[in-house]
């Protein structure tokens, strides 16, 4: 039935809204893979409350809620809003109908959820900052390290350091399962009573990480290494790539993006970050280095397909000079 209502509302959608046209672009086939996919994370996710609060949300986004949907100011802040606690207050005030927000990363949960419901059905330039944003750079130095690697006789595991959201955990484990089938994810966080129920997690920082020595094929991060930046204290950075060096399996890689550098308020340029990055991972023992330019999607739809078929993309995407992706392999 949630299937049905589903695929109602995305027609809905598509037409004429508040005088603009919004056109989606997926196929009734993607839309129902979507759709029964977001149907079985429900199924996995129910048991835990601030997640349950998370899928309702996201529910009557997907089946319409004429209160959400219908409110004039609501889809203006869609549309043009790119300050997240704007947005965030007034959904939850006015749509969850909470006087109280909570605070930190339980807020940040249940708006990101309800955002990348917008982006989707109502194809917006994206707003998210999820693992999926980027799955056409993961997919590039993924591809680059089985290449490398074609023989994994330990079998291939991946740390994700810094999860940001229950998102991005997701598009993590379904990107490395289609290029490792076999392989196994793991992820770290200091925040973790919203992110806990996956499988694999810890509660830590990158900083210490509770892992032997030689542990991992690839170390992931997403949108983690621009916010722990001090340009007056770089050791930061090096003791974080030094700790990455530790529990990397020989010839194990870091690969990393960072996405939206050009908003960085110091002045400082996407070539000095890359030119810092490249000398601090070099300090901390890491002497075979790739850092380019980043790729990534134009709007939500593009995640939303890969999701759908394979998280693999193969199409030629333009780079995008605001942001950086680092292979670097010990």
């Amino acid at each position: 039935m949630l299937i049905i209502i589903f695929f109602y509302t995305i027609i809905q959608l598509s037409k004429n809204m508040h005088g603009r046209e919004f056109q989606v672009l997926l196929s009734p086939e993607e839309l129902m893979g979507y759709a029964a996919a977001q149907i079985a994370r429900i199924n996995h996710l129910k048991a835990n409350e601030v997640q349950t609060i998370e899928v309702a949300a996201l529910a009557s986004i997907l089946t319409g809620n004429t209160d959400f949907l219908g409110s004039t100011q609501a889809k203006d802040l869609l549309l043009s809003c790119s300050y997240y606690p704007d947005l965030i207050n007034f959904l939850f005030r006015k749509y969850l109908g909470l006087d109280k927000l909570e605070r930190g990363r339980e807020m940040q949960e249940k708006g990101t959820c309800l955002i990348l419901g917008a982006e989707l059905l109502l194809n917006t330039p994206v707003l998210s900052t999820t693992y999926g944003l980027f799955f056409p750079s993961y997919s590039e130095l993924l591809q680059r390290y089985r290449e490398e690697n074609p023989v994994l006789p330990e079998g291939y595991s991946s740390l994700l350091v810094g999860a940001m959201s229950t998102n991005t955990i997701f598009e993590f484990q379904a990107l490395n399962k289609a290029f490792f089938p076999n392989g196994h994810t793991y992820v770290i966080d200091l925040e973790g009573v919203t992110l806990g129920a996956t499988d694999n997690f810890v509660l830590g920082d990158g900083y210490h990480l509770p892992y032997g020595v030689d542990s991992f094929s690839t170390i992931q991060t997403n949108y983690l290494l621009h916010s722990l930046r001090e340009p007056k204290n770089p050791e930061q950075h090096i003791k974080l790539f030094a700790e990455f060096y530790r529990v990397l399996k020989p010839g194990g890689c870091v690969l990393s993006v960072e996405g939206r550098l050009n908003k960085i308020s110091d002045g400082t340029t996407v070539e000095q970050i890359r030119q810092e990055l490249q000398s601090e991972l070099r300090e901390a023992g890491f002497q075979n280095l790739n850092i380019g330019y980043g790729y990534a999607f134009a709007s939500r739809s593009g995640v939303i397909k890969s999701l759908c078929g394979s998280p693999i993309y193969d199409q030629p995407v333009e780079p995008e000079a605001s942001a950086l992706q680092i292979y670097a392999k010990k």
